[in-house]
């Protein structure tokens, strides 16, 4: 019989700590609807 191996070797890598870009969106979530809302408000016064 072939022994089988048990080491704990099949484990996942634990994932890369986020980047500058992914902090910044992740933070900047809760205002979207506000962000949104200044974006539109500056366009529609530039059009103006």
């Amino acid at each position: 019989m072939a022994k089988t191996k048990s080491s704990g070797g099949n484990k996942t890598p634990a994932p890369p700590p986020p980047t500058w870009d992914e902090r910044l969106i992740n933070s900047l979530m809760p205002w979207r609807i506000e962000i949104a809302g200044i974006l539109l408000f500056t366009i529609s016064f530039l059009i103006f």
